[in-house]
């Protein structure tokens, strides 16, 4: 579904992007010098739905890094913003989270949310807040 909107600016539903994914995981044995024309087909995609297939989509494309890490709640919250050795992440979503059940009373729990370019991206900037002393927990 996310390669048909990305590359052909089509919006089809699970069962009509069968035909794609079915010729792209070699399902369908097609001769050299054939022409194959597919199906797609079904529109009927609930917005809230393709905005859950589009994120998780590009989270297992490594085009989305999310991750979460506890600080005092008197330090600033941001390595991301406060690291300049990484650049080309676009920050997407911060939130934060204090006096909740599960985090001690004097700290808080920040998420991160970056649109990266790749699984090699995503490792450096691992590697940028690990040396800068952040020990961050992926989500």
């Amino acid at each position: 579904m996310l390669l048909l909107l990305e590359r052909k600016h089509v919006i089809a539903e699970g069962a009509g992007a069968v035909p794609l994914a079915a010729l792209m995981n070699g399902s369908i044995d097609v001769p050299s010098g054939i022409n194959v024309v597919l199906v797609i087909s079904g529109g009927n995609v609930d917005s809230a739905l393709l905005f859950r297939i589009i994120r998780q989509s590009l989270a297992r494309q490594g085009r989305i890094m999310r991750f979460r890490y506890y600080l005092m709640t008197s330090l600033a919250c941001s390595p991301v913003s406060s690291r300049q050795s990484h650049k080309k992440e676009a920050i997407s979503c911060i939130s934060s989270h204090a006096g909740e059940s599960d985090i001690p009373v004097l700290m808080a729990r920040v998420t991160f949310e970056l649109e990266t370019r790749g699984w090699d991206h995503i490792s450096g900037i691992k590697k940028v807040l690990a040396d800068a002393g952040y020990e961050i927990r992926m989500e």
